[in-house]
Parts: structure tokens; C-alpha cells; sequence
């Protein structure tokens, strides 16, 4: 038997550690140029997809990720990301225990990051759409191969288009 089949269906559960290149641009002043950075966040995906064809699954990633960031004594910062990314994987190389597949998502992402300290907070707001491209590999456990473990090495990207941000200091809403 193989690992994936017409007809099956796969659920799955997890954690891992994700690391963002990210890119800000401030819509408010064309002069500033884009400023880079670096991020990481706990996801904590669940998935379901169904074998369409032998070789064919297609389903939903529904994702939340909470971004980790630095304490102070002054205050607490907070960020979390939330996805739902419809998905088709292709297979390619199946055996009972080990199955090797591309992905291809593209869906709907939503951002909040609030900053809250004695005199001051501000907070970020975005929602858009992201897509993701996959290496993907699952590695089946018993005799039953009925329970795993899913590696992922994806690309994946996002674009804020109505971000604000705000605080309550009576700064100017700025979008980004």
C-alpha cells in the first residue's frame, strides 16, 4: 500500500518554528525606502486534504502564529498572524512510510501587533492575501502508517494591502 491514495483523506496537527524575512513599506512618504527585517513566530497550523487523484490532494490550511518578541520591564508587546490558505499538493514519490509532495496555496492572512507601555500604546493592523510554495515530506510510523511526522521548506508570502497603524498618543493613522 502506499502512503496516499484516491480517496484518503489526511488531518494534521502541529507546531514548528517559522523565521520571516519581512519588508515595511510607509505608503504615507514615497521618499522612505523599504526597510528590512527579520522575524520568527511559533505556527501552529491544522490542515485537511483529500486525495483527489493518486498523485493529487487538495485542501485547507487554516494557521495561527504568534511572533516572538522581546520583553522589557517598561511594557508588553504582542503579535499574531492568522491564516486560511486553500491548497493542491502534487505527489511524487510515495511509499508506505514516506511521501514526498510540492504545494501550492494561496488564501487569506490577517495581522494584529499591539504595543502597550505606561504612557503609550500603538497598534497594527493588516489583513491581505499570502500564498506559499512547498517541499514537503511525511514520514508514516507503524505497521498501519496511519501517524507522522510533516517536514515543510516553503516559501511563502504576504501583502497587507489595508494596514493601519494607530496609538493613543493622537499620532495621525498611518497605513502601511
Amino acid at each position: 500500500a502506499q502512503s496516499l491514495q484516491k480517496g484518503n483523506m489526511v488531518f494534521g496537527f502541529g507546531t514548528g518554528l517559522v523565521i520571516y524575512h519581512t519588508t515595511l513599506t510607509d505608503k504615507t512618504n514615497p521618499s522612505n525606502l523599504p526597510e528590512p527585517d527579520t522575524s520568527g513566530a511559533w505556527a501552529f497550523p491544522v490542515t485537511f486534504e483529500y486525495a483527489v487523484l493518486d498523485w493529487v490532494g487538495a485542501g485547507a490550511r487554516i494557521g495561527y502564529n504568534k511572533y516572538i518578541i522581546g520583553q522589557d520591564s517598561s511594557g508588553t508587546e504582542k503579535a499574531r498572524g492568522i491564516d486560511f490558505f486553500p491548497f493542491v499538493n502534487i505527489h511524487f514519490a510515495k511509499l508506505k512510510h514516506i511521501d514526498l509532495f510540492a504545494s501550492a496555496e494561496f488564501g487569506y492572512s490577517n495581522f494584529k501587533y499591539t504595543a502597550t507601555y505606561l504612557t503609550y500604546s500603538a497598534t497594527a493592523t493588516g489583513s491581505g492575501t499570502g500564498y506559499s510554495f512547498g517541499l514537503n515530506t511525511r514520514f508514516y510510523f507503524g505497521s498501519s502508517a496511519k501517524f507522522g511526522l510533516h517536514a515543510r521548506f516553503a516559501w511563502e508570502g504576504y501583502h497587507y494591502k489595508n494596514g493601519v497603524i494607530s496609538d493613543t498618543q493622537g499620532s495621525p493613522v498611518t497605513d502601511f
